[in-house]
């Protein structure tokens, strides 16, 4: 379902509000503007090539000698651009993105038939006269063309120019003005030299993440819809073969040794659950390097061995649907290879639904300026700042709440950093990366401490329990090594803390109040040591008891560390963390995938996670009364729920949970004697035959620990399986004429319509729930206020056996329909049959995306005796056969989107 919305706007859009919605497609009325932009990130483990196959691409020469792995995520921002027309990719241009942007507002400009007013007013000198000099970089060709009053700032080895600032604050805002305006001048008068047929090309990024697991968990951070996927892989290497010198420490088992499979399936799986929708394509290129090690006779045949294997080992996972090509690379050479990939990056960018994707023109100008202090390595800015240098410009965003929407617009896209929450909307990043940057420096500092043996033991202490002291920060920190770090020391350590890579410990008083803040912070990446077996298998004790262990077991077998580490980091900063007495210190019992929190004094509870399960354990010590209190476990898993959920929206949007509850008879940690709890809620005693001896298990003895109302399971099985915390509506709950569902499914229809038929189908939404017992789902009715609406989509057609597709002039036109439509059909392609049901309602041209299915023709109401009973038909029939092979047509040859997106 969707309002009149004309263009196909951005998915980060798509996923705010009603408001925030309503309010880019206001920007986008009163003008707009399309972009080109192509991010390719490149992963894979650590030594495959990564950095080296990116020197290739970009033509930089390459020393095959060097061995030095990537750290963190290197962002090479616009490192070339590639022509529209025949895809070619030209060599780097530094100034390329400030082109590209000023390009565009000049376009804006001209339209308006606005001049820019030298002697107007600008207050931007005022907020950054500190600046020693202001650069502004253009294109070098046209410098004959400028006039010796502006040629007077020209660098001419650095195309930049330079407007010295002296100490008198009002003499350099008249000198920053004067800057501006002869920079606005210039952009005007040069236009089309500037531009250079620039309309004609992409611009291109490549983010290189490293592949140490050490920075896995901030890696899931940047993963993005908006990109294609080189996962790079060793052809020298069998995908069985274990990793050496990495070494991994993912649950409470602590460390581990990963087979390079395993390493392949986790980047898989983090880039499939990184969007919202299950449907949705991220686009895998699969790149084997150190092609010069394999034998030259049977080379081809080796390469072609190892792809088809690999592909049969990822097996019909979803994961698998990803994975759009493979190509071998020799890296220790200019590989001929390297102009295939190439073309396959851009053939594959033009599939991508954002590509040519309308932007609001009005908000080219603050993009212009934001781009313009990243070029000058500007890394954080004041919010006032960036209000400032808006409305200096004579094209600006008027609204403040238009300027919070390009701010969060931004943040989603993944080109700034800003929380509009209490202290941190003060100031914006505009290179998200720094805020890894400023982690790396702490958990890359081992060289820097052996030099100052003082502190070696605070650091060995980090890098084993994750305590990371203020007094170590300050020293890694100082004005000297790291001075960005060192000025902007809180509000980084908030930003981290805001992200959950940090945990800011707080002491609690008796009535659970903070009294104050630890002196040093907690970063669960950085836990290495194994849980002790008696934290996890508790022994019996007279005096103490525990409750049923609560599980939360993520679908797909998947669960990333990074969630859990920020599930933890949201838990530290919400209970402290129980202490244990050992000699004469106490010891924290926090350890790699495990913490143990103080409740209350009584009360204990123990989180860790073993694979892709997170268990919850409260336990209660006392003489007489020793029974867990049943209002503090369903607290503590409202609040592992509501926060679980808000870390999934935010850095695993596909990940879904459902409730289980381990065997109260087992007592270890075992994924296989976990009983679901949709099944203990439906019957009043459950078998468990996960043990040597079988037996019963009374279903409300353990859902009465963690469920108030086992009557209310449903919508909380519903709060879990969705990440905008979606809610199954009353009236599906319970038909009037009960009508099976399909396996796994809770309807038998969604509707897919545009707001003015919305009439039409609430009288025959009504029809079939009331006369003929199905269970439907459409937007208006049973949409939870609040719930982004593409994530609403997503959900309902993935629970859908249906998607009735109201065709109409109006569904056309909107492009939610649109997105809801791609969703259904690639929807059928993973369940292998036919999910769309496309219904006439009033004549008009039917796309040809939609013309392979048959329709229902409900033109004619008076005739309704005829196409009534094709409907119902439709909706029982699955057409898994003859329908499945359309699909499949459909989906390989990606058409579908291109047509629908260029009407």
């Amino acid at each position: 379902m969707s309002s009149h919305v004309d263009p196909l706007l951005p998915v980060e859009i798509l996923s705010m509000d009603d408001n925030s919605i309503q309010l880019y497609q206001k920007a986008l009325d009163a003008g707009m503007e399309k972009v080109y932009n192509i991010r390719v990130m490149v992963v894979g483990q650590f030594g495959v090539g990564k950095t080296t196959l990116i020197k290739r691409l970009l033509g930089q020469p390459v020393d095959i000698a060097e061995r030095k792995s990537t750290e963190g995520i290197d962002v090479h921002k616009h490192c070339c651009k590639i022509s529209l027309d025949k895809g070619e990719w030209i060599e780097p241009v530094d100034d390329s993105d400030q082109l590209y942007i000023l390009h565009r507002l000049n376009k804006l400009l001209s339209v308006q038939h606005q001049k820019p007013d030298i002697s107007q007013e600008h207050n931007i000198g005022e907020t950054i006269h500190q600046r020693e000099i202001v650069e502004v970089i253009y294109q070098r060709e046209i410098t004959s063309d400028i006039d010796a009053n502006y040629s007077k700032h020209l660098d001419k080895e650095t195309g930049t120019v330079a407007v010295p600032l002296s100490d008198d604050k009002s003499s350099n805002s008249e000198k920053m003005k004067d800057a501006m305006m002869e920079i606005l001048r210039l952009v005007n008068e040069n236009a089309d030299k500037l531009v250079k047929d620039i309309e004609k090309y992409a611009a291109l990024s490549i983010w290189d993440f490293a592949g140490q697991y050490a920075f896995y968990t901030t890696h899931q951070t940047f993963l993005t819809s908006r990109a294609i996927y080189l996962l790079v892989i060793d052809l020298s290497q069998h995908v069985n073969d274990l990793i050496q010198d990495d070494k991994c420490f993912l649950d409470s088992e602590g460390i581990k040794l990963q087979k390079v499979l395993d390493l392949i399936q986790i980047w898989m799986n983090s880039i499939h659950y990184s969007v919202a929708s299950p449907e949705a394509i991220v686009p895998v290129i699969l790149v084997g390097t150190h092609v010069d090690k394999l034998s030259e006779e049977s080379r081809k045949e080796a390469i072609d061995k190892y792809f088809i294997e690999l592909r049969y080992m990822l097996g019909e996972k979803p994961i698998i649907r990803h994975l759009v090509d493979d190509i071998a690379i020799d890296n220790t050479k200019p590989d001929p290879m390297l102009e295939e990939l190439k073309k396959r990056i851009f053939e594959v960018s033009k599939q991508q639904p954002h590509w040519g994707e309308e932007t609001p023109a009005r908000w080219l100008p603050l993009e212009q300026a934001i781009m313009t202090l990243k070029a000058s390595g500007t890394k954080i800015v004041e919010h006032s700042f960036i209000e400032e240098i808006n409305m200096s410009g004579s094209v600006k965003i008027e609204d403040r709440d238009e300027l919070e929407l390009f701010l969060k617009f931004h943040h989603e896209m993944g080109t700034i950093l800003y929380f509009s929450v209490e202290e941190l909307r003060k100031k914006i990043i505009l290179e998200p990366q720094w805020i890894i940057d400023a982690l790396k420096s702490l958990i890359t500092a081992e060289t820097f401490i052996r030099q100052n043996p003082a502190i070696t033991s605070k650091f060995r202490e980090f890098v084993k329990t994750g305590k990371l002291t203020h007094e170590l920060i300050d020293i890694i920190w100082s004005k000297e090594n790291n001075p960005e770090f060192h000025d902007n020391k809180k509000h980084i350590l908030g930003m981290m803390e805001q992200l959950n890579i940090i945990a800011i410990p707080r002491i609690f008083s008796e009535e659970g109040q903070v009294t104050k803040e630890e002196n040093y912070v907690l970063a669960p990446c950085m836990l290495q040591q194994k849980t002790p077996e008696e934290i996890i298998s508790p022994k019996p004790n007279a005096q103490m008891e525990s409750s049923p262990v609560l599980c939360y077991v993520f679908t797909g077998n998947f669960l990333p560390s990074a969630i859990f580490h920020r599930l933890l980091a949201a838990c530290i900063a919400h209970w402290p963390v129980a202490k244990k007495k050992k000699e004469h210190m106490e010891e924290n019992l926090i350890f790699c995938g495990c913490c143990v929190f103080q409740l209350d004094k009584q009360h204990k509870l123990t989180l860790h996670f073993r694979e892709h399960v997170i268990f919850l354990r409260v336990t209660r010590m006392g003489l007489k009364d020793k029974t867990p209190s049943s209002n503090l476990c369903i607290e503590v898993r409202e609040f592992i729920t509501r926060n679980l959920l808000k870390i999934i929206g935010y850095l695993g949007k596909g990940l879904k949970f459902e409730y289980f509850i381990q065997c109260p008879e087992y007592n270890g940690v075992s994924i296989n004697s976990l009983i679901p709890v949709s099944e203990l809620k439906e019957e009043p005693e459950v078998p468990c035959e996960f043990h040597d001896h079988h037996h019963m298990i009374e279903s409300c003895k353990v859902l009465d620990f963690w469920f108030e109302d086992q009557g209310n399971i449903d919508s909380v099985e519903e709060t879990c399986l969705s990440t905008s915390n979606q809610t199954m509506p009353e009236a599906c709950q319970k038909p009037k004429q009960e009508r099976a569902l399909p396996p796994r499914k809770k309807y038998h229809a969604f509707f897919s319509y545009a707001s003015p038929d919305i009439q039409w189908v609430k009288e025959i939404v009504k029809k079939l729930e009331t006369d003929h017992g199905f269970i439907c789902c459409e937007y208006d009715r049973d949409n939870t206020p609040g719930t982004p609406l593409l994530t609403f989509a997503a959900d309902s057609i993935r629970n859908a056996n249906k998607t009735v597709i109201v065709m109409t002039r109006e569904a056309f036109k909107s492009g939610f329909v649109k997105h809801e439509i791609q969703m259904a059909i690639n929807h059928g392609f993973i369940e292998e049959r036919n999910c769309v049901v496309p219904v006439l309602v009033e004549d008009c041209d039917i796309p040809d995306y939609l013309q392979v299915f048959n329709y229902v023709d409900a033109r004619d109401n008076s005739k309704s005796s005829i196409w009534w009973p094709k409907l119902l038909m439709e909706l029982d029939y699955e057409g898994e056969q003859v329908i499945c092979m359309i699909c499949r047509y459909i989906f390989l040859m990606n058409r579908i989107c291109a047509c629908y997106f260029e009407k």
